[in-house]
């Protein structure tokens, strides 16, 4: 790594210290990386990626390394871009977009637009520290994702490196402008139209999908009507969304803002089982999108248990609407969130809306419907909805909840049957799971209680993944809706989309990454189903 040393003005660590602290993500997993670049600049990274390409050695681009899936593990060169690469280049309030480099965080960024009455809208649980590189990388969503979309439906440009070290930016258009990623792109787009049929017939049409290569976005952006030539309207920056920085790294990227609202609500209902709250979920959303609805969110009753043996949670369980009421607690909660953009009444307007469809429902709890606009009570309102995994930690016994199938995605009228079914393959194998999240878009963050130390438990978890999986797809949805394959899913990839489209994934990545330095074994080459339990952070 010295000559690497002396071409870059940033800092190369390759002490066993330096390289545990970048072993591990927020996953299960911990392998140890080659070593770590923290590039000082753009420029830093850019001849990174050139002289991994030249000593042909593997490359993981890194943020915040907030993933869950284990994609920001491997044996390779990390670059993280966290450290010195996170400055705002240009704000267009006209056009209403913005270009920042990869190593922002989501919510830094959001303050520097703050003055601008505008906003990034993909807000994933962790935007505190999740950098926008990530959010491309894996395409993050968030909360209001009904509202507003993932990351690819906000990402109007991506400025990147390919792994040859070649620097170029991918917008919609540039396939005419810029010969070299003229000839990418007719090659990307004879590998989707070749596939099409099996991309038709394979690629999930949930809100939320994020498994595998988006080749579903790049052929309907070939299939819109086109002037010059269809390549006109591809753009590649969507196709690095959720590609886990196998395909190229990413240094800048122009995003699309949105206007702030002038007000937000918040409704919390209270019901009297899990499966009457989900069933709540269709009418809720048909009957919202008209009053400004941008979330629903749901937390059960393995969740709400805990809290309630929580000394500092334990007051918001209390306060929960119809909590207390005829000796009976909740078992569900969902908050749904309304925004306004003219006036505060359309607040007022969207909760009698609620009222309305939650009077036609079965299982509201009496009493069980409160409504928040007081910044400070929708603070406390969300804080026991954001405090869901740590609170499941604390629960006592070997097994804890293990984020292994906590991504599957569902068409919402499809989620009341998918928990149904979950809840029998987890009973089979002798455990528990706890649900919440994000129900408006049918994404449920489920943990299955498991002890990663036993040996039959981990055979447990392996064949609840493969079951899981399956009942996805039956259900006409994915295994992954926003946190993406890496180690955890990567092995049951071809089970899913089979041996075609798994090959057409393989000649995506040679396209961009014929060497296979980029982020090696996620999403092509990924390990056997056993692999899942292997390389384990215990």
């Amino acid at each position: 790594m010295r000559s690497l040393a002396s071409q870059i003005e940033g800092e190369i660590r390759t002490g066993q210290h330096d390289r545990l602290l970048y072993s591990t993500d927020a996953s299960l997993y911990q392998v140890e990386p080659l070593a770590v670049v923290i590039p000082a600049s753009v420029a830093d990274i850019v001849r990174t990626v050139q002289w991994c390409a030249e000593h042909d050695l593997p490359i993981l681009p890194r943020g915040g390394g907030t993933s869950l899936a284990g994609q920001c593990t491997n044996r390779a060169v990390v670059i993280d871009v966290s450290a010195h690469c996170h400055r705002v280049l240009h704000i267009d309030s006209t056009q209403r977009a913005a270009t920042a480099e990869a190593g922002i965080t989501i919510d830094d960024l959001n303050d520097v637009l703050a003055s601008t009455g505008l906003f990034f809208a993909p807000d994933p649980a962790t935007s505190k520290h999740a950098n926008l590189g990530g959010a491309i990388g894996n395409n993050a969503a968030g909360g209001r994702s009904v509202r507003y979309g993932r990351t690819s439906e906000n990402l109007l440009a991506v400025n990147c490196v390919l792994a040859d070290g070649t620097q170029l930016r991918f917008d919609e258009g540039a396939a005419l402008r810029d010969p070299r990623i003229g000839e990418i792109t007719e090659r990307v787009a004879a590998v989707v139209l070749k596939h099409r049929d099996q991309i038709k017939a394979r690629f999930p049409r949930t809100i939320r999908r994020n498994a595998g290569y988006g080749l579903d976005m790049i052929l309907a952006q070939l299939e819109r009507p086109w002037t010059t030539s269809p390549l006109e309207n591809v753009n590649l920056a969507h196709l690095l969304c959720g590609s886990e920085g196998t395909l190229a790294v990413t240094l800048d990227a122009t995003v699309k803002l949105h206007p702030k609202p002038v007000a937000r609500g918040i409704g919390v209902v209270s019901f009297v089982t899990l499966e009457d709250a989900i069933n709540a979920v269709k009418p809720i959303l048909d009957a919202g999108r008209a009053l400004g609805l941008t979330a629903i969110e749901m937390l059960d009753d393995v969740v709400l248990d805990a809290a309630r043996g929580n000394l500092e949670y334990r007051q918001y369980v209390d306060l929960l609407p119809g909590a207390n009421v005829q000796k009976r607690e909740p078992k569900a909660v969902l908050y749904i969130e309304f925004f306004a953009w003219k006036d505060r009444q359309e607040i007022e307007t969207a909760f009698d809306g609620l009222a309305a469809v939650l009077s036609g429902l079965d299982g509201v709890m009496p009493n069980g419907y409160s409504r928040h606009t007081d910044p400070a009570a929708m603070l406390k309102a969300w804080k026991l909805r954001k405090a869901g995994e740590p609170l499941l930690h604390g629960l006592p016994g070997e097994r804890k909840p293990v984020t292994f199938v906590e991504d599957n995605a569902v068409p919402v009228e499809n989620l009341s049957e998918f928990v149904r079914e979950f809840k029998k393959i987890v009973g089979r194998h002798g455990t528990i799971a706890a649900y919440w999240a994000h129900a408006s878009v049918g994404v449920l963050h489920i943990r299955p209680l498991i002890n990663l130390h036993d040996s039959n438990d981990r055979a447990i978890m392996r064949a609840i993944a493969v079951e899981a999986a399956d009942l996805a797809q039956r259900m006409g949805g994915v295994m992954s809706g926003e946190h993406g394959d890496g180690r955890v899913r990567g092995p049951l990839l071809e089970r899913y989309f089979g041996p075609e489209l798994m090959a057409a994934f393989r000649e995506i990545k040679a396209i961009f990454d014929p060497q296979g330095l980029l982020n090696p074994g996620n999403i092509v080459a990924p390990g056997p189903i056993e692999s899942i339990t292997q390389s384990l952070r215990i």
